[in-house]
Parts: structure tokens; C-alpha cells; sequence
């Protein structure tokens, strides 16, 4: 039986109007409005928490050094391997060796590590050094501070202070290499927590990450004395 015209079905109504696809671009564009500036407002965060994590990564990178008595350059043993933080350099930290420390000292330069974009050391209290009692702390957080693991057993050197004067009187390195105790108020310190706190160029947030000394551990911290993991 043959269908008249009515009873035919209709493709008029097949597909979308020049309005309904309108409609669905401009929604498209407003969720991927939204997802652009919620990952904007996530970004700053997720640096910070990436630039803590890595710099706990190349503590415990280093530190690893001394375990394992990697060599430096041409295969030249070392005796310490130390971490150098600055407000000086508030962007990047300095990753360096001592080799022939018992004889002739040299400090070598092994790497230097950029800090993720717009986050530095923090402006103040960046480097927080405790030590027990009844060792004198200083007055005033450092404004440089030294972190070295002696070799082959990974032990904890703390300096609060920078100078290289090629290992002559008041050189910092030096005064790592001839540390017995911490007594007398020594600036080196074997048992003392080490505090380093990143924080954005325009202020804000702050991450710290803590070493602490007797035990070695090198850990992400909210307060500086305690691990957050």
C-alpha cells in the first residue's frame, strides 16, 4: 500500500539548528572557561608542592652520595658532599663536594638546581637552624646556611654559615672538615634540625622542608620541627 504525502515522514526536523549548535558551542566554551582558571588558581600550589618534593629528593639524592662514595670529576673521591642555600641566591640552591680533605681541600661545583618558577627562599626565616641546649643558637636566623653529609656513612654536618676563603682561618668548609663536637658553640652541628622554608616571590603560601641531623632524616614539614607525610 502506497503512503500518501502526509503519511511520509518528515526530514525537515533531522539534525540542529544554526541556534542549537550556538547554544552548545557557548557551553563548551564557558566549561572550558572554568576548568582554564581553576588549573590557573591550582598552578601556584602544585609548584609549590613540586619544588618541596624535589628539593627533599635531591637532599636525600645527595646524601646518597656519601653513602655510596660516588666520585667527583675524574674520578676523584670525595669526602663531603654538601648542599649551599642562600637569600643571596634566593632562586636555586648549589650541590658541591670536598675531595682531599685530609691533605689539600678543594671544593668542587657539582650542579646547581633552579627552583620552579616565581618560588624562592623565603624572605625571612628562610634557613632555621635548632640546636639542644646548651649550645648558643644565633641571634638571627642565617642568611646561609650549609648542609653536608661526610662519607661512607652519610653523617650530618649543619654550618649556619657560607664563607670560602680556599680553606684558610674563618672558612666554612673548613670549619665542617675539622668538627669533632658541637661544644664550645661551634657553628657546625652534627646533632642539630635544619629547617628550609620556599615561599613565592610576592609572598603567600609557604612550604619548608626538614632535615634533621641525628637521625638523617630529610622529610616534607608544615611547622619545621615535624614530618607531614
Amino acid at each position: 500500500m502506497l503512503k500518501t504525502k502526509s503519511q511520509q515522514p518528515s526530514i525537515k526536523n533531522l539534525g540542529f539548528t544554526l541556534i542549537e549548535l550556538l547554544v552548545v558551542l557557548a557551553i563548551m566554551v564557558l566549561i572550558i572557561g572554568i576548568v582554564i582558571i581553576d588549573f590557573s588558581r591550582q598552578r601556584p600550589e602544585r609548584d609549590m608542592k613540586i619544588a618541596q618534593n624535589e628539593l627533599v629528593t635531591n637532599i636525600r639524592k645527595v646524601q646518597s652520595y656519601s653513602l655510596f662514595s660516588r666520585n667527583v670529576g675524574q674520578l676523584e673521591p670525595a669526602q663531603f658532599y654538601i648542599l649551599k642555600f642562600s637569600t643571596a641566591t634566593p632562586d636555586r640552591y648549589f650541590i658541591e663536594a670536598i675531595t682531599d680533605a685530609s691533605s689539600s681541600p678543594k671544593l668542587n661545583s657539582m650542579e646547581t638546581v633552579l627552583l620552579p618558577k616565581n618560588i624562592v627562599f623565603a624572605s625571612s626565616n628562610a634557613f632555621m637552624i635548632d640546636r639542644p641546649s646548651p649550645i648558643l643558637d644565633p641571634t638571627s636566623p642565617p642568611s646561609c646556611a650549609l648542609l653536608a653529609f661526610k662519607s661512607p656513612f652519610g653523617k650530618a654536618y649543619v654550618n649556619e654559615g657560607c664563607v670560602q676563603n680556599s680553606f684558610l682561618s674563618g672558612d666554612d668548609y673548613k670549619k665542617i672538615i675539622e668538627h669533632i663536637s658541637n661544644i664550645n658553640n661551634q657553628t657546625v652541628s652534627t646533632d642539630t634540625d635544619l629547617s628550609v622554608t620556599l615561599g613565592f616571590k610576592n609572598g603567600g603560601t609557604t612550604k619548608k622542608v626538614l632535615i634533621k641531623g641525628v637521625v638523617g632524616l630529610v622529610c616534607p614539614s608544615v611547622d619545621g620541627t615535624t614530618c607531614s607525610f
